[in-house]
């Protein structure tokens, strides 16, 4: 017999509509006193500057680590010709926009 998750009626959940971050914060802030806050955006681009896209220094070496890097030979050739910028990672930092339509990264962010 399949087993069914437990919806708990007092959050509100519904099948018809998804919980908003608002509601949930609210929510956990009148049972727990803790709230949650969008940081997503900022972690989804700490992400593309580092799996998808970022390098790693060996010594003297830079190395694709990025998964966007290494499944790219167009883009290995731009990182290896030394045609865009090679930037100390700093997690906390605001990062650039994210763009791959605009063809190769105009920067990478050096771990």
């Amino acid at each position: 017999m399949a087993r069914r998750h437990q919806i708990y009626p007092e959050c509100g959940f519904r099948k018809d509509k998804v919980p908003q971050l608002q509601e949930l914060s609210e929510l956990l802030q009148r049972r727990t006193g803790w709230t949650i806050r969008p940081v997503i955006w900022h972690l989804t681009k700490v992400y593309w500057y580092t799996v998808e896209f970022g390098v790693v220094r060996e010594g003297d070496s830079v190395k694709a680590f990025g998964a966007g890097i290494l499944s790219s030979f167009g883009e290995l050739q731009h990182l290896a010709a030394g045609r865009a910028q090679l930037l100390p990672f700093d997690p906390f930092a605001p990062q650039p926009k994210m763009s791959y339509k605009d063809g190769y990264q105009q920067a990478y962010f050096v771990l």
